[in-house]
């Protein structure tokens, strides 16, 4: 057993091989493999790979980053939606059957596609912050919303998750006919579509809501991925969706 200059690696020497030579195999690992520098690099390695990025070293970058992460457009959704059911399920069975329908269809096709996507390398990141990518996902996001409101209205759910399926499908091909032309914040544009609806379903008890655009538009810009023109844009646009989604429902007396 020897050291070498590294006094933190030890290798040991092989006493015989098929050439009857001496050979000095590695036997042990380095400490400094173990450090925290080499699994911050393995972290970065893996977080690369799969389009993601680690939380910056500021404050404020963090901040930013939880932010995004909590607020992304694929779970903002499944909150608002959870809380709906909650509301009209008249049982845990009718709750955790509703709830999966909506994470299948609703979220977990689009996220799955974009997953691969990510993989194959054909999308850079999970939240598909180029534009010029975000064709597929919407096509998926709307195919697979569509076949779920299809699913609620077959199990004869309330209407208020049939009106709120329906909102999903009519703000998943408009925003991603819009994507075509201009580049909006989908961060702030869905968080703003589920503020208004639990508004809509919940009046002022879910006012205080609306506190939350402001952050995810600040951390959107705080993270370079937006301007204030494209978070604004999703801010302003996706409540009136929501509004003209469910106006037609609440006239027949459902969306109430």
């Amino acid at each position: 057993m020897t050291y070498q200059d590294d006094p933190h690696t030890i290798t040991g020497v092989a006493p015989s091989c098929l050439d009857g030579c001496g050979a000095t195999l590695p036997i042990g690992y380095s400490h400094a493999a173990r450090s925290p520098s080499a699994c911050m690099r393995s972290l970065k390695r893996l977080a690369a790979a799969l389009g993601l990025s680690l939380p910056p070293p500021s404050t404020g970058e963090r901040v930013a980053f939880l932010i995004s992460g909590v607020g992304s457009p694929f779970m903002t959704p499944l909150y608002t939606a959870s809380v709906l059911v909650g509301t009209v399920a008249r049982s845990l069975r009718e709750f955790a059957l509703w709830v999966s329908l909506v994470c299948v269809f609703f979220v977990g096709l689009g996220l799955g596609y974009v997953i691969m996507q990510v993989v194959r390398g054909k999308i850079s990141d999970l939240h598909v912050s180029d534009a010029s990518q975000r064709a597929g996902p919407f096509g998926v996001a709307v195919c697979g919303s569509l076949a779920g409101l299809i699913g609620l209205w077959w199990m004869a759910v309330p209407w208020p998750l049939v009106a709120l399926g329906t909102s999903f499908v009519v703000q998943a091909s408009c925003f991603g006919l819009l994507t075509r032309w201009s580049k909006i914040s989908m961060h702030v544009a869905v968080a703003a579509a589920c503020v208004t609806t639990l508004v809509w379903f919940f009046a002022w008890a879910a006012v205080p809501l609306i506190v939350l655009l402001p952050l995810q538009g600040w951390a959107r810009m705080r993270r370079g991925r937006h301007t204030l023109r494209q978070v604004v844009t999703g801010a302003v646009l996706a409540p009136v969706l929501t509004v003209l989604t469910l106006l037609p429902w609440w006239a027949a007396g459902f969306a109430r």
